[in-house]
């Protein structure tokens, strides 16, 4: 069937649609990560923005997150804000925020009975969180908020001003956390404002992820991960990244997720056609090429 297909060919697939994993295979980040870790070092609380697809959830989770492990660090991703309108056992609407706390707690490994009384719990999230951290407090905690837009999307107005409490009363009284916040650039200013109390007491900083635009770091993208240089033309390749340079000159430039999400496409059609070598050749590249219409070149 097309899914077992699809299956196998994912398993042998250099280049799935997410965020890399491994260090050897974040490229082009080494300043981003330094700066990331010096602001950190400086600052309790992080925001890093960018383009969407340009590649933050790589920088979180191939650097930010080993280097602080190492470190000695507990870091708790959380990325899941698809809660809402669930409801608990029974049967009654659990709070957005208060759901992320539990989330937490998951990361962490703690039992759920942290939580006194957790389907009637009415201290909300700062509560909630505030003990969920202190559990974690002689490790060093770092708490990353990866795709926090999807948070702002969602999240109610009281929510919004239950967070906005908690990390304030957390860069007031817990020395050791740091959280670092995940989000397209153009939900930027809403954190701003919602946290404009800690903007002007300088205790917040941010990194803008630029994206990708030398031709060499594309071609590592394409060509670095596990044994992709065995599934692509080195010529296909040349093609992409003539592609990618252009598309940069459009007022749509591709991002890294459409190109990995292009290469992963390229590949389950190879996969269908030769599943035991399965090569993206010159011809697929150029007939996608022409069949892509131009957007209008930025001005």
């Amino acid at each position: 069937t097309w899914k077992a297909r699809l299956t196998r060919s994912e398993q042998t697939c250099p280049w799935l649609p997410e965020p890399v994993l491994n260090r050897a295979d974040l490229v082009a980040r080494d300043d981003d990560l330094e700066a990331a870790v010096t602001a950190l070092q400086s600052r309790r609380l992080l925001v890093i923005h960018g383009e969407s697809g340009v590649g933050k959830s790589s920088l979180i989770h191939a650097g930010i997150v080993p280097t602080f492990q190492s470190g000695g660090h507990r870091v708790m991703v959380c990325a899941d804000w698809t809660t809402t309108g669930q409801t608990d056992p029974d049967d009654r609407p659990i709070p957005f925020a208060v759901a992320l706390a539990h989330q937490v707690s998951s990361v962490l490994g703690l039992p759920e009975d942290v939580f006194n009384a957790w389907n009637n719990f009415a201290g909300g999230f700062t509560a909630a969180m505030t003990r969920v951290v202190t559990q974690a407090m002689h490790e060093t905690p770092m708490l990353v908020l990866d795709q926090f837009e999807e948070f702002l999307r969602r999240a109610t107005r009281d929510e919004e001003q239950s967070f906005v409490d908690w990390i304030e009363r957390t860069n007031n009284e817990q020395d050791s956390l740091r959280v670092v916040i995940s989000l397209r650039s153009e939900y930027f200013h809403r954190v701003q404002h919602l946290l404009k109390r800690l903007v002007s007491r300088n205790s917040l900083d941010h990194l803008i992820l630029p994206p990708l635009i030398n031709t060499p770091d594309i071609e590592a993208v394409i060509t670095r991960p596990d044994r992709a240089s065995e599934h692509i033309d080195p010529v296909a390749v040349r093609l992409l990244c003539e592609a990618w340079q252009q598309s940069q000159r459009r007022s749509r430039p591709l991002s890294l997720l459409q190109l990995k999400s292009i290469l992963y496409t390229f590949f389950w059609r190879a996969h269908r056609e030769d599943p035991a070598n399965p090569m993206i050749t010159i011809d697929v590249v150029n007939k996608f090429l022409q069949e892509v219409p131009e957007s209008p070149a930025t001005s």
